[in-house]
């Protein structure tokens, strides 16, 4: 006859795939227990997965802080260091959205699993499942300011990245305006819009004509 600690495994590994009450209590009876020694079985084995549930949540926090730490000094070198050093003047603004969304994002996941595997900030009753519809939620709430000042930041720096590239690297030449046009015009509210379109003719440095 199989004995109560093997019993008290066994309903532990049914409480880790999700098993049905009834079935682990069928399962129980199977065995000629009395109804005590079935609660007592139950028991134990539910001290034991709540066990195994804490264990797994301290684990999985402290992992997901890391991940927030790491992510967050990733993507500040990414966007605040190394794309401004690229030149970039094409798609800045999707890649500015991109980064400050990104960065907000680490930022928060660090928020939210900040010291959350010490036993004091895990509720009495806790879910190895993941609530991602309130962790979404919140960050679309706390994130929304923060990913607006880093989009100008980031904006910022890699446009200045741009500039002081084209100063340094800067061949200055001379030119002649060989043709030019101004234009003027008057929307309906009446505001007035002036374009201009200019001609040069200038030698590169390799004395090519443009």
């Amino acid at each position: 006859m199989i004995n109560q600690n093997m019993l008290v495994e066994k309903v532990f590994e049914m409480l880790k795939k999700r098993e049905l009450t009834y079935r682990i209590d069928n399962s129980l009876k199977a065995h000629n227990l009395t109804p005590e020694e079935i609660e007592h079985v139950k028991n134990k084995a539910l001290e034991k997965y709540n066990d195994y549930v804490v264990e797994s949540i301290k684990k999985r926090n402290k992992v997901s802080f890391y991940i927030g730490i790491f992510f967050t000094v990733l993507n500040s070198i990414l966007f605040f260091i190394y794309l401004p050093t690229k030149s970039i003047v094409d798609n800045v603004t999707i890649i500015s959205v991109f980064g400050a969304v990104l960065l907000s994002f680490s930022i928060y996941f660090i928020y939210v699993f900040y010291n959350s595997w010490f036993p004091e900030n895990i509720a009495d009753k806790p879910s190895i499942d993941f609530d991602f519809g309130n962790f979404f939620s919140f960050f679309a709430l706390l994130g929304l300011i923060p990913s607006f000042i880093f989009f100008f930041i980031i904006q910022y720096r890699i446009e200045n990245g741009a500039k002081n590239t084209l100063i340094e690297t800067k061949v200055e030449t001379i030119g002649v305006i060989t043709s030019g046009a101004f234009y003027e015009s008057r929307s309906l509210k009446g505001r007035r819009s002036n374009d201009a379109e200019i001609t040069i003719k200038f030698k590169t440095k390799d004395k090519e004509k443009m």
